[in-house]
């Protein structure tokens, strides 16, 4: 939803007004002087994606989290400002009511993440035994830091996992349901990390298999600019409208299963029309999970993760679909970088 919210006001437009600093023209972006810090010329704006960021204070969002940060509001007030000051049309009844949900999930999570302690601190043994089959088919650990906030649980003999929008749950087989009404969802997607960076590529890992999804967390999580996501459902368009809203900039699908690839690859063969982001989908069709028990090993975790970005690069494939007004090109034909798809270059990382 804040997703969603982010393009309704411009950043530029907003800070200005509230600031009345001046701006100046460097390279892509404009510069500010931090209104948080003082700073006289650490803050960028990125027009393009609609965003700010200080390098010296780290403070950085969209213009809502700039009018919280600056006004002091929390996010109802935020939108309420809005309204008010820059004749924004929000319909808050229904986002306060989403908001609610939300806040339930969010407890429910919590109770699942501490029945989940309480077994591993004081369980049955049937209780134990069950909790280590599934904590081993994950390449999870009964320690701190697993436990440590409430994304993870326990529920009837499957873990959850909590990515501060939806519960997913999943059992000793790999399979895995979210709870709920919702049937197509991308898991995780509203934690694409914001970099420090404005222009940095902000890299989006897509699976389809959950211990692949959890052991690509465990492998990748030092890497600032990457997160992990899981597909939920066959519905790709909203996949798509999903994905378009978040602030990746390239995306990869690791998996096995090509036909599952290519079918999702499809829906991203133009730009979006409301964001007008162009997102291509590299296909990296590789089994993630034989890969790491084949050459895991004592603290080669760095190592080997470096090894599979190495290969996600040179390996991944673009499959883009496209119907041009004269010319057809074959379905999900293989492009290189720079080649056109409808007025837009490929901007693929190399």
């Amino acid at each position: 939803m804040k997703n969603e919210l982010s393009d309704l006001l411009n950043i530029e437009e907003v800070m200005k007004k509230e600031t009345e600093l001046p701006t100046k023209r460097v390279g892509k972006n404009l510069q500010m002087t931090c209104p948080f810090h003082g700073g006289s010329d650490s803050l960028r704006i990125d027009i393009n994606n609609n965003r700010y960021n200080c390098f010296a204070c780290k403070a950085g969002g969209d213009w809502i989290q700039f009018l919280m940060d600056y006004r002091g509001f929390n996010f109802l007030e935020t939108l309420e400002y809005a309204q008010e000051n820059y004749n924004v049309d929000i319909e808050l009844k229904s986002l306060k009511s989403s908001m609610t949900r939300k806040r339930k999930i969010k407890t429910q999570a919590k109770k699942l993440n501490y029945k989940l302690r309480k077994i591993i601190k004081a369980g049955t043994r049937g209780e134990k035994i069950r909790l280590k089959r599934l904590l081993k088919k994950y390449n999870l650990f009964e320690n701190k830091k697993f436990t440590a906030d409430y994304s993870v649980g326990y529920y009837n003999g499957m873990l959850s996992f909590f990515d501060g929008q939806e519960i997913i749950l999943a059992d000793e087989g790999g399979n895995y349901r979210i709870v709920g009404n919702k049937t197509d969802y991308i898991f995780n997607l509203n934690r694409v990390k914001k970099s420090n960076s404005i222009n940095r590529p902000q890299i989006l890992l897509v699976y389809d298999n959950f211990a692949d999804y959890i052991l690509s967390k465990k492998l990748f999580e030092g890497y600032n600019d990457v997160t992990q996501s899981l597909i939920i459902g066959d519905n790709y368009q909203v996949h798509q409208k999903q994905i378009s809203l978040s602030n990746s900039s390239a995306i990869f699908y690791i998996s096995n299963n090509l036909e599952k690839q290519i079918r999702f690859a499809e829906p991203f063969e133009v730009a979006d029309v409301k964001t007008n982001k162009f997102l291509p989908v590299k296909i990296f069709n590789f089994d993630l999970s034989s890969y790491y028990d084949q050459n895991k090993s004592d603290g080669n975790h760095i190592g080997l993760a470096q090894d599979i970005f190495k290969k996600m690069k040179r390996e991944g494939s673009n499959y883009i679909f496209y119907l041009g007004e004269k010319n057809r090109f074959e379905s999900y034909q293989k492009l290189e970088q720079g080649d056109i798809v409808r007025g837009l270059k490929l901007a693929l990382i190399q």
